[in-house]
Formats: structure tokens, C-alpha cells, sequence
């Protein structure tokens, strides 16, 4: 593993969060500023290829980067944009069957939620009560 790479991965498994690419070109560019945005990018794809992060999309929201790369699913705030880690949920029975009945086979699943996280959900009551 590079030194950059190394750099990169450490960016992500070490923040606590779920960070973009461009989070994560800020957060080594305070260890190594020389490094170019496509080094960064393609580190991260190399890491995720190799499954040593996951990478996340929501919509064409820029893609963010999962320390964890073991099956659980996410919520999104749609507020703030905080992404949090939950525990991974099973396929309804009725998706199954309906993948069944549509001649599709189910290999995996990840299930994204979108709503308010406590804080943007607080701020907008109080918004409501003005």
C-alpha cells in the first residue's frame, strides 16, 4: 500500500463520519500537501475495489465513503446531510417473492432511510411554532 493510499484510508477510518472525496482530499492534504485531487479519487476507488471501505450514493449527491465495510444499512438526514450507520435489515418476504416472480435474483440489499435526525427535527418544531 502507498503511503498515499495509506494516507487516504486513514482519512476515512479514522474520522467518524461519512465522508465525500472532497472531504477526504482536505483531510490528507493536511498531512501530505502536495497530493492531487485524482490520486486521492483513485485511492479511494482502488480501496473500495479491494473492500477495505464502502462507497455510498444517494441521488446525484456526491458519493461518501463508509469506514465500515461489512453489510449494514444508513440513514440520511435530509436537514443537515448526517449520515448514520444501522443495523442491516433482511428482505421482506414479499420482496422476495415479488424478485422471484420477476425472474430477478437477489444477491444483496441496502436499505437507505431519509429524514431528520433529532437536531434538524427539533429545529424544525421550533421552526413550525414561529
Amino acid at each position: 500500500m502507498t503511503p498515499q493510499r495509506r494516507a487516504v484510508l486513514e482519512a476515512v477510518t479514522t474520522c467518524g463520519d461519512h465522508p465525500t472525496a472532497a472531504q477526504i482530499y482536505a483531510r490528507v492534504r493536511l498531512t501530505q500537501p502536495g497530493i492531487a485531487y485524482a490520486t486521492v479519487y483513485n485511492a479511494l476507488r482502488a480501496l473500495v475495489e479491494h473492500g477495505a471501505v464502502g462507497q455510498l450514493a444517494f441521488g446525484d449527491a456526491a458519493s461518501r465513503y463508509d469506514p465500515r465495510p461489512d453489510r449494514h444499512d444508513h440513514a440520511l438526514c435530509l436537514g443537515c446531510q448526517s449520515l448514520v450507520d444501522l443495523a442491516p435489515s433482511r428482505p421482506s418476504r414479499s420482496a422476495l417473492r415479488f424478485a422471484a416472480a420477476q425472474g430477478f435474483q437477489l444477491n444483496g440489499q441496502h436499505t437507505q432511510f431519509f429524514g431528520l435526525c433529532a437536531g434538524c427535527a427539533t429545529r424544525s418544531d421550533a421552526a413550525e411554532k414561529d
